[in-house]
Parts: C-alpha cells; sequence; structure tokens
C-alpha cells in the first residue's frame, strides 16, 4: 500500500522518471501557441475561402436567375416606331417597346423577298427581327424581314374597348373596340391566357367585370373571324385594393 502512494506521488510530480511507463508528451513536445495559431489560422483561410466561392457561385447563379436570357435566338414582330442610327425601337404585339441593335452587316429583307438596307427602313414599316438576346434585353440583330400583317396567317391584334357582356359560367365576354363602336368580339378564353393589371400582376377571369376597359391583344378561331381567342388581356380598370365593407 504504501509503495503504491509512492509511486503515484512520483508519477504526478515527474511520470517521465518511472521506469516501464512511457512519459506523457511534455510541454517541449506540445505544439507551441504560435504554432496553434498559425494552424487555427491556416484552417480558417481555407474555410473562408470555401465560404467565398461558395457566396461566388450562389451570386453568379441568383443573376442569372434575375437577369434575362443572354445569346438565345429569337424572332420579334412588330412595327419600328423610331430608329436612331444604328439602333431600332420596335414595337411589339403586345404594344411593348423593345430595343433593337443592329450592324453594317444585318441582312436586310423588303416584302419582295430581295436583299435591302437599313437605310430603307422607316418607321411605321412592320418587321421581323431574327438575333440573340443580350444581358439588357436588348435583340442583338441579325436579319431583319419587311412584312405585310395582312399575309400573316392567323395574325395577332391588339385593340382597346370595353366589356359589354361577361359569361359567368364559361370563361367568354364580349368586348366593343374604342375606335369602332359598331363592332362586337366575343373573346374566348382559357388557362393559357395571360390576364394582368395595370401593375403587371396576374389576376384571374372573375376579376373582369361588365364596363371595365381592357386591352386585348387576340386572334380569329375560325374563318368566319366572328369568334376570337385572346393571348393576352390587360385590365385597365381593376382595383388592386379593395375597400373594407363596414
Amino acid at each position: 500500500m504504501i509503495l503504491t502512494i509512492i509511486f503515484l506521488c512520483l508519477f504526478l510530480i515527474n511520470p517521465s522518471k518511472i521506469i516501464g511507463i512511457t512519459p506523457t508528451p511534455s510541454a517541449d513536445d506540445a505544439p507551441s501557441l504560435e504554432e496553434t495559431d498559425t494552424t487555427q489560422g491556416s484552417n480558417l483561410d481555407e474555410i473562408k475561402k470555401i465560404r467565398e466561392a461558395v457566396q461566388q457561385k450562389v451570386q453568379e447563379k441568383l443573376k442569372e436567375i434575375s437577369s434575362p436570357e443572354a445569346n438565345k435566338k429569337k424572332g420579334i414582330v412588330g412595327k419600328i416606331t423610331k430608329i436612331d442610327g444604328l439602333d431600332i425601337v420596335l414595337e411589339d404585339i403586345s404594344l411593348t417597346n423593345r430595343n433593337l441593335t443592329t450592324t453594317v452587316d444585318t441582312i436586310v429583307i423588303d416584302k419582295n423577298r430581295n436583299k435591302s438596307k437599313l437605310e430603307n427602313l422607316k418607321p411605321g414599316d412592320n418587321i421581323l427581327a431574327m438575333g440573340y438576346t443580350t444581358e439588357t434585353d436588348t435583340l442583338d440583330t441579325k436579319r431583319i424581314v419587311i412584312i405585310d400583317t395582312e399575309t400573316i396567317v392567323d395574325p395577332l391584334r391588339v385593340t382597346t374597348g370595353k366589356i359589354v357582356d361577361i359569361s359567368r359560367t364559361s370563361p367568354v365576354f364580349v368586348l366593343i373596340p374604342s375606335s369602332d363602336k359598331d363592332t362586337q368580339y366575343q373573346i374566348n378564353t382559357n388557362s393559357k391566357t395571360e390576364i394582368t393589371s395595370p401593375q403587371k400582376i396576374k389576376i384571374p377571369f372573375s376579376d373582369l367585370k361588365n364596363g371595365q376597359r381592357v386591352i386585348v391583344v387576340f386572334k380569329p378561331e375560325d374563318k368566319t373571324n366572328k369568334s376570337f381567342y385572346a393571348t393576352k388581356i390587360l385590365n385597365l380598370d381593376h382595383e388592386t385594393e379593395t375597400t373594407p365593407t363596414p
């Protein structure tokens, strides 16, 4: 018992002195504070680099999602509203202004399918512009074809008018265009019809009401031109907020 106590005392005082016992690492063998700090600093640097790389990838992906698609082939049909040198402003079928950029190499084809020149284009011309989209939502135009809208099969039309009758059993309404009070259009819609408010918020068909003014992009459904299908509807009189009932 006494020998055991002495042995334990010697071990606690200096375990390296005990014969047959492997000494624990001494203070000299332990890494210095400087070495520990260096190791920890190196690990922190690696972690920081990984985080920065991940953040960069996330930012790139967010930019890719939020920015218009670039370098995609695209064709736009519309009417030229402005020409400024090599830059052209085109009003498309949804009445949205689209910016086109051209170069001396841009090919222009006239109505007779003959090659023409950029300087022959003028405001009011209906064209098909083909090219590649850019990050600024501008069309890098490679080819322009002057078209006659009357010869386009099932051409899309745009009109502003007032709803005078609407069905509550089917997605159909009657529209009188502002430009011709004696004409009525039966407008049919379906799940693919895009209906929006002036704030570009999508709204359901049930929000359309008699007396509301709308802009409709539509095309004939049959050869009689008495029934039309709407691709887009902009409800000019849509109320964004409703007054609470007292």
